[in-house]
């Protein structure tokens, strides 16, 4: 299984990357703070799931989002943020490939649910 994490914050996929391998080491695990080189490795990757940060400089989530629908990238996606707008979780839900939004910091009982979904959906 692979695993792309797109947040500027380097802390925030270093943390992210070790609960990841926690939950199952055999999950490949790819970190990117620069989401317009993240969206350019998409097709090379082919990543199984995609940990999405909303607010973040030059690409910010939603504008990931909008690429991926314009190019008929189907990727699955959950939104790990900071913001707890409700209009943000609201319109992330608009996405057809979005299949949660989480807040800042994700523990292993948040993400766990989202990678158990995708493991059993590629084996």
């Amino acid at each position: 299984m692979n695993i792309l994490l797109v947040d500027d914050e380097y802390i925030s996929n270093f943390i992210n990357k070790k609960l990841i391998e926690n939950i199952d080491a055999s999950i490949h695990a790819v970190e990117f703070v620069n989401p317009e080189q993240a969206f350019d490795n998409l097709h090379f990757l082919k990543p199984d799931l995609i940990f999405l940060d909303i607010n973040m400089p030059v690409m910010n989530g939603w504008d990931f989002l909008e690429r991926m629908a314009e190019e008929e990238i189907d990727y699955k996606v959950i939104i790990l943020t900071s913001s707890v707008n409700t209009i943000d979780r609201k319109m992330a839900m608009k996405y057809m490939n979005v299949i949660g939004y989480l807040e800042k910091p994700a523990t292993i009982n948040t993400i766990t649910p989202y990678i158990t979904q995708v493991l059993e959906a590629v084996a």
